[in-house]
Order: structure tokens, then C-alpha cells, then sequence
């Protein structure tokens, strides 16, 4: 999976964590207080009791609380356990929102914003073997350039394997409106890397038509279609 996915199924476990955490904390807290009572409280009122002395919303002691010295005890080191866990599980809820939901957005919007200032740069069309071939190449030498494919978790992991950074459209590169929000018309150059002659072959046809000067090198399969690509507008 990708980073943000990976962040995010560890923040839920720490919150599921924090929550047996102090689950557990107060049916111990709760038994511990009956056994000291001597009989004089019920279970569940005792339970109760540790629920709200260790959510720190307690109204008041227990009648006759202050016979039963060892229960203040307890009851101190639940509200201090109970501080650090419900601590814990609010730093961890805050963390999850911060990175899922809000960094999310930001991220979306920071790439963006640099897709819309794009220009000389080049659109790789599909991530396959091929395709990720001519990214770690164009990584290497430091040119500027898009990625395109229909699969986002592909997408999100080799942003991730790339250390974060890369610039990518989700969608059907051979349509025109990808190619548009892949900035083609501003782009040096296309490569069509796709597993299908066909699919290709729309590429080339769309970014030459949305780019006449736009340098088009295309993968091909079946070398008969070699012609045809170069006839629909392919420079290599």
C-alpha cells in the first residue's frame, strides 16, 4: 500500500490500543474497588465509579469512601492512568485526522497546483514494466515529467517507492481530458507505454492532435503496427 494508507492502518490500531487500554483499566480499577469495599458497593457501581474517575468527569466519592483508605488509593492511580491513556488516544485521533484527511487533501492540492504550472515537461502514459522502466530514467537524469494510469494504488506506491514527490494523473490516457489535465499541451513530449498497440495508438493520435509540436514516442507490441503508429503521428 501506499504511505498514507500504511500511516493510516497504524493510527486506527494505536486507537484501538488506546481504547482496550483504558477498557481495561477500568474493569480491573472497578473490580479492585469492590474487592476493597467489603461488600458495601456493587460491582457495577464500583465499575462505574472507575469509568468516571478515570475519564477525570467525577462527581463525587463514594458514600463512605473515606473508611476504605486503599480505595483513594486505587482510585488516584486510575485518574492518573486514565490522563495518559485518554491523552494518548486524543494525540493519536488528532494524528489520524492531520495525516488522512486533512493531509490528504494537502497533498492533493499541493500536486495539483504544481500540475497546473507544468510545462517542456514529458507524459508517461502507464506504469507497467515498461513505463516504470523510462521513470527510474528520467528520475536518474532529473527531467520533469507526469505519470498517468487508471490504477491510483499503483500510482500511490511508486510515489512511495520514489520517496514521495511524483506527479500523477488518475485516469484513461486515452482520452482526451486526461491528457489535458496531464498539461499535454504544454508537454515536450508523450511516451505511450501501454500493454495494448491500440490504446497506444489513441495516444498518439490525441497528443498529436492536442499538441502538434509535441515530440510522441510510443511503445508497440506487434512490430506490424510499427507503420501505423508512425503514420498516426508517432516521431520514434
Amino acid at each position: 500500500m501506499a504511505r498514507s494508507a500504511t500511516t493510516a492502518g497504524l493510527q486506527f490500531r494505536r486507537l484501538a490500543y488506546a481504547l482496550s487500554v483504558f477498557v481495561a483499566i477500568v474493569c480491573l480499577g472497578g473490580v479492585v474497588l469492590w474487592c476493597l469495599g467489603d461488600g458495601e458497593y456493587g460491582l457495577w457501581e464500583s465499575i462505574y465509579f472507575a469509568l468516571i474517575s478515570a475519564g477525570t468527569v467525577g462527581y463525587a466519592e463514594l458514600p463512605r469512601m473515606d473508611a476504605h483508605n486503599a480505595m483513594r488509593v486505587v482510585t488516584s492511580l486510575l485518574i492518573v492512568l486514565g490522563l495518559g491513556t485518554i491523552a494518548f488516544f486524543q494525540s493519536t485521533l488528532t494524528a489520524l485526522f492531520v495525516e488522512g484527511v486533512v493531509g490528504e487533501s494537502f497533498r492533493r492540492r499541493r500536486m495539483q497546483k504544481k500540475i497546473e504550472q507544468l510545462s517542456g515537461h514529458l507524459v508517461v502514459a502507464g506504469c507497467g514494466r515498461t513505463g516504470r522502466y523510462i521513470i527510474e530514467e528520467l528520475v536518474a537524469i532529473r527531467r520533469e515529467f507526469l505519470v498517468i494510469d487508471k490504477s491510483e494504488a499503483v500510482l500511490r506506491r511508486l510515489n512511495e517507492e520514489m520517496g514521495g514527490g511524483l506527479l500523477y494523473v488518475v485516469g484513461d490516457a486515452t482520452e482526451d481530458h486526461t491528457l489535458l489535465e496531464a498539461r499535454v499541451k504544454t508537454a515536450f513530449g508523450v511516451m505511450a507505454a501501454l500493454t495494448d498497440d491500440r490504446d497506444n495508438l489513441f495516444i498518439v493520435l490525441s497528443a498529436r492532435a492536442l499538441n502538434p509540436g509535441a515530440r510522441i514516442v510510443s511503445k508497440v507490441i506487434e512490430i506490424e503496427n510499427e507503420p501505423k503508429m508512425l503514420r498516426a503521428g508517432a516521431d520514434q
